[in-house]
């Protein structure tokens, strides 16, 4: 449906001779550059840009740069996640977690938080109950990734 409004603008103008009707000239309404000439234009309709040809040249490099990283991020995986094992069951509640890891306890004495988690929690299996209060997933685009949150009331 897009083809008869556009038709117009990609037209050849073809000039006639009035008396014999000979074609005199043909001149195109698309002008694609080529890079024998220093200065390329490119013309559709009655818009044009005219750049030199080392802008060109830059702006290719770029964007192919650009996909270039962009298919190599999308496809290589150099941080494969490995299969983490469950650990060894444990007994100690969310509670007990709270006295010794939370918020309170880690604004006093950080290194003896992360001693009591080092110890206590890595790498141990846990059976709490919760509720899901908010989940935000994050995104990852070209060279931008965010971090995906889940909240939780415990």
């Amino acid at each position: 449906w897009v083809l008869p409004l556009l038709w117009p603008a990609f037209k050849d103008v073809v000039h006639h001779c009035p008396r014999c009707l000979n074609v005199i000239a043909r001149k195109s309404r698309i002008n694609l550059p080529t890079f024998r000439t220093e200065i390329m234009s490119f013309k559709i309709g009655g818009c044009a840009v005219v750049l030199a040809r080392k802008y060109v040249m830059i702006l290719l490099a770029l964007v192919l740069t650009i996909i270039g990283v962009y298919v190599l991020r999308s496809t290589v995986h150099l941080n494969t996640a490995h299969e983490i094992h469950k650990g060894a069951p444990s007994m100690l509640t969310w509670e007990d977690f709270l006295f010794d890891c939370g918020p309170r306890t880690s604004l006093g004495h950080r290194a003896s938080t992360a001693h009591s988690f080092e110890e206590k929690y890595r790498r141990q299996s846990f059976k709490w109950q919760g509720e899901v209060r908010m989940i935000r997933e994050g995104f990852d685009v070209l060279f931008v990734r965010t971090k995906s949150v889940v909240m939780v009331t415990m």
